[in-house]
């Protein structure tokens, strides 16, 4: 699926970690975890953040008139160790808003132009995020609380609740126009569902809802 970062959230801690990070290194799945930590060690799961460069022109002095687009993500101590007593001892969760002005940060000193948030806390704890930590130009909420794709700007911030994946495919739509930039979530699901689907994708979303429903998850 060529994704550029990944963030971990419960789901993806609920039947351990090994699995997942065998995957993330047979594949290459970029993973990232800002704020969940291995216990006692500082050291996340994943990478802090991800910086992607896009656009412009490559030429022998590097690349020209490109965007670099840093990525985080954060997820809530509360959903983290949700998923049972073992996640409590193997995971540190540290503070989301302080973690998020930590990554902003960085991103910044490295030059970002646009700064993305995978926000793991839910619809309001999204918008406080975006309200509370300057420099975040996109946060986009998981734990959704919009069956549909849906946004609100805080600021200069755009959140964006991505709504159910049954029912919604959301677009975020970037534009530089000199030194502003310009943001807007739309729902591309009318046509995205006239594409052919896709047989393997299929089998493994069928696959995730069986262990789901065996673990008693769903």
């Amino acid at each position: 699926m060529h994704y550029d970062a990944l963030a971990i959230g419960e789901n993806e801690i609920r039947f351990g970690i090994g699995h997942l990070l065998d995957l993330s290194k047979k594949y290459g799945l970029p993973l990232l975890s800002t704020n969940l930590l291995y216990s006692g060690s500082g050291k996340p799961i994943g990478s802090k953040y991800i910086i992607e460069e896009v656009g412009g022109t490559r030429g022998i002095l590097g690349r020209k008139g490109s965007v670099k687009i840093g990525i985080f993500s954060v997820i809530l101590p509360f959903y983290a160790h949700s998923t049972g007593e073992k996640a409590m001892r193997d995971y540190d969760v540290l503070s989301p808003k302080v973690t998020a002005m930590e990554a902003v940060s960085s991103l910044k000193r490295s030059g970002c132009n646009l700064i993305v948030a995978v926000s793991h806390q839910g619809w309001r704890k999204s918008i406080d995020l975006a309200k509370s930590v300057d420099g975040i130009d996109i946060v986009i909420n998981a734990h959704r609380a919009h069956d549909h794709t849906y946004s609100e700007r805080t600021g200069k911030t755009l959140v964006v609740d991505a709504g159910d994946k049954r029912m919604s495919f959301s677009e975020i739509i970037v534009t530089f126009k000199g030194d502003s930039l310009f943001t807007k979530a739309i729902d591309s699901y009318d046509e995205v569902i006239k594409t052919p689907r896709n047989e393997y994708l299929d089998r493994l979303y069928r696959e995730y809802d069986e262990e789901l429903e065996k673990a008693g998850l769903k």
